[in-house]
């Protein structure tokens, strides 16, 4: 299957359950419009996946659904414009311990859950579950080397998903945790999101470091 033909399939999925989902009906009753999307670079077979939570609204009442697959380009114009600030300060952690560099654009970029909101707690569990196995085809589809997750919040709802889920790792002198576990039998890390309270750079880099020992 090519990208351009997983995107659309994925978009197509997307857009049904969006259509059946607790994130359509509050808005349907707010009169707002926030729509979804699958990604913010384009599907690249093959290579590793970084998520986050889901797509934020901002203070905005209207967004469509996403127009087409995004470029290379277009995601970089974005990123270089201020967009993705957690994937920005986490650039340095990802290139010293996992050798991406974020400004090259060689991943994949999405959310767990495809619908956007103005703040994840806009989200209930149904929202997560309607798009769960759309993002489990995505991710056996371009078949990633790794997934990297930025934000624990996606362990709530991919836990059930783990078949032998391992104890988080607990890092001195923080109450956060990390993890390394097998999703689908892909290579899953998942790590604090940057904007964590009471998350130092110091300490987070002794969290990446427990994940990635030896790097």
């Amino acid at each position: 299957m090519t990208p351009q033909t997983i995107y659309e399939n994925a978009l197509e999925k997307a857009k049904s359950a969006f259509e059946e989902s607790n994130i359509f009906k509050k808005q349907k009753s707010e009169n707002t419009n926030w729509g979804l999307s699958i990604c913010a670079t384009p599907i690249q077979i093959g290579k590793p996946i970084i998520i986050g939570i889901n797509w934020g609204g901002g203070n905005s009442n209207s967004f469509d659904f996403q127009k087409g697959m995004p470029s290379k380009e277009c995601f970089l114009k974005d990123y270089s414009n201020g967009d993705y600030t957690f994937l920005k300060k986490s650039q340095n952690f990802i290139r010293e311990f996992l050798g991406l560099d974020i400004e090259k654009a060689e991943f994949n970029y999405t959310n767990l859950c495809f619908f956007r909101s103005p703040i994840s707690k806009d989200l209930v569990y149904k929202d997560y579950q309607d798009c769960l196995p759309i993002f489990e085809s995505l991710v056996k589809e371009i078949n990633p080397p790794w997934i990297l997750s930025l934000g624990n919040s996606n362990i709530t709802i991919l836990k059930p998903q783990i078949k032998e889920f391992k104890e988080p790792i607990k890092t001195a002198g923080t109450n956060h945790f990390a993890y390394i576990e097998k999703l689908w039998d892909y290579n899953f890390y998942c790590v604090p999101h940057p904007n964590a309270r009471k998350l130092s750079n110091a300490v987070r880099y002794e969290i990446w470091k427990n994940v990635f020992p030896g790097k």
